[in-house]
């Protein structure tokens, strides 16, 4: 059954997005492969790895982009397709020999840069994919078909350096200027030096904002311990206050009412309007 290229990316988003809430970020890897003398590898070739985590172990999702036909006027310009390193073109004569070739590719890489990446990331990176192809098929053979093309391949303006080139700005990252003779190893060490210089500015701003959330952490705290102590304070005096109230309201065990509180000043105390002593201080008669 021949199934969308598109579609079977985006079950693997899927899948991505589910194991990325679990188990934490991915992972984009830009590779370049060298010019090779040979007639099928001359320009050399860029490409991704999207590597992420899923309940049965890391999986990996491998795209360039290629012309459809390997002919000089593809290749010059002509329809374009996204396809994994080890999948058979449309012009490919898609046999045992061919595939061991495709897979050999992928021990050429001479360059790379890995960039961490979060679940929103992913689905900035397969918008990309969607944009650049949204309609090639997989035969029952492995070998990928393209019914409409979303970009043609254009060997000076649009080729796998600028597929990546995509990816990385998709992801705020800056990428080097682009020319009309660059090899993809070429980009890709540039590539590489402006990597590293963003992520430096990002751990800065990382580090920045983390500092200023421990000083306002740590200033909220203050100001909680503040708040607590000025609410202790208050429930202290308010509770002194009470013991003074019922202190003042309360006549001592034993003491009676007093008939003459002029003769007895200063030896009792009053308490609501009457004032009371001990027993033994009696009126005068």
């Amino acid at each position: 059954m021949v199934r969308s290229f598109l579609a079977a990316t985006f079950l693997l988003f899927v899948a991505t997005c589910h194991a990325a809430e679990q188990n934490g970020d991915a992972t984009i890897k830009f590779v370049a492969r060298p010019v090779q003398l040979s007639p099928s590898r001359t320009f050399g070739h860029a490409f991704i790895i999207i590597a992420r985590k899923t309940n049965f172990g890391v999986r990996e999702d491998v795209l360039g982009f290629y012309p459809v036909e390997h002919t000089l006027k593809g290749v010059v310009k002509g329809p374009g397709m996204l396809r994994a390193e080890w999948r058979c073109g449309p012009n490919d004569d898609c046999n045992p020999a061919k595939k061991a070739e495709l897979l050999g590719r992928l021990s050429e890489v001479k360059n790379s840069v890995t960039i961490s990446v979060s679940f929103a990331d992913l689905a900035k990176v397969y918008s990309v994919v969607k944009q650049w192809d949204s309609s090639s098929t997989i035969g029952p053979d492995d070998k990928q078909l393209v019914t409409s093309p979303d970009k043609d391949y254009e060997i000076a303006n649009r080729n796998c350096i600028d597929f990546i080139a995509a990816v990385a700005t998709s992801l705020d990252y800056p990428v080097p200027p682009r020319t009309s003779l660059q090899t993809p190893t070429e980009f890709l060490e540039a590539f590489k030096t402006f990597v590293e210089q963003e992520q430096k500015v990002r751990l800065a701003r990382s580090e920045t904002a983390e500092a200023k959330d421990r000083a306002q952490t740590a200033e909220a705290a203050r100001q909680r311990a503040e708040t607590e102590r000025q609410v202790a304070e208050a429930r202290a005096a308010e509770a002194e206050a009470k013991a003074r109230q019922l202190e003042a309201e309360t006549v001592p065990a034993g003491w009676v009412p007093c008939k003459c509180p002029a003769a007895h000043a200063g030896l009792g105390k009053w308490v609501k309007g009457v004032y009371y002593h001990e027993p033994s201080h009696i009126c005068p008669s």
